[in-house]
């Protein structure tokens, strides 16, 4: 016999999995573009938003492991009212410069969050 809450758990499990497997690629919109770093290294990035008015909760994800291929998620979201920003991190897949192995993102974070505040 299940308790209450797990039965919460599973019914949210439930309701998210369907949520994702009915998200149309037309229910979002996708935009693609670059972030600038303060060293002028342009970050590719990927924005998903809901139809409508704004403004929404934002979903930040930076990655070295390549953004693509995260659609679905980023639709998905974006269809529960999120915005949702994926981004490669410098040196990785469609983001400029050279990846040397060092992860010093502080200051490529902290001006993608700048500029997810400037938008609209």
């Amino acid at each position: 016999m299940t308790t209450l809450p797990q039965r919460w758990c599973l019914s949210g499990l439930v309701i998210g999995v369907l949520v994702v497997l009915l998200a149309s690629p037309a229910a979002a919109q996708d935009i693609e573009t670059f972030v600038t770093a303060d060293d002028g290294i342009l970050l590719a990035t990927d924005v998903y938003l809901s139809f409508g008015d704004g403004p929404w909760p934002v979903v930040l994800i930076r990655t070295p492991y390549d953004k693509n291929g995260r659609r679905l998620m980023g639709v998905a979201l974006a269809v529960l009212g999120f915005a949702c920003v994926f981004q490669d991190t410098s040196g990785r897949f469609e983001s400029d410069c050279t990846d040397n192995g060092l992860r010093i993102v502080g200051d490529d974070c902290r001006k993608s969050l700048d500029w997810i505040a400037e938008q609209e």
